[in-house]
């Protein structure tokens, strides 16, 4: 863990604690996928691309939130927000990460939810924008692009739908093509 000095700040820090506040208020915001992709994406973004974190430190924050009870990938983002900035550190960060989802809840206009729709399109368009461009750029198998195919659709028309029946889903569909085609 970083040695942090008597002001809950460490001098070896290369980027400020509101950089560090509104990468996570954008990620709460914006991000979406589940606690695995969200922990992916702080590794990749916080210790690959920008280099915030060691891989250490990142380890050791990913460790001690899979023992802890609770939401993983905040309480990842909490101890990632404490490593260069103690307890403050902690605080920001993770009100910065876990206020966001409840926008939703609490926001009863119209306008909200028209923005919030608008994101959700955003996201299904970008998704099925990757298939297509992933299938015509490369050499795709006609079972791996319909596996895709249905599962995206699966998560659009049936969005309560829990995870383990989207993979049921997509072995049916691999089991179907293999069986019969």
């Amino acid at each position: 863990m970083a040695v942090v000095n008597n002001e809950n700040v460490n001098l070896n820090a290369t980027y400020s604690l509101a950089d560090l506040t509104r990468y996570f208020l954008k990620l709460g915001t914006f991000g979406f996928g589940g606690p695995v992709a969200l922990i992916g994406n702080m590794h990749r973004d916080l210790v690959e691309d920008r280099k915030w974190i060691s891989e250490d430190e990142y380890r050791e924050g990913l460790a001690l939130a899979q023992l802890a009870p609770g939401p993983l990938a905040a309480q990842l983002g909490i101890y990632l927000g404490y490593v260069h900035y103690g307890i403050f550190g902690a605080t920001l960060t993770g009100l910065a990460f876990v206020i966001p989802p409840y926008f939703k809840k609490i926001a009863k206009s119209t306008s909200i939810k028209a923005f919030v729709d608008g994101i959700a399109a955003a996201i299904v368009g970008a998704l099925v924008g990757s298939v297509f461009v992933i299938a015509t750029r490369s050499v795709v198998d006609v079972p791996s692009a319909c596996i895709a195919i249905v599962t995206i659709f699966a998560l659009i028309f049936f969005k309560k739908l829990k995870e383990p029946y989207v993979i049921l889903c997509a072995a049916l569909v691999r089991f179907l093509f293999k069986t019969y085609f």
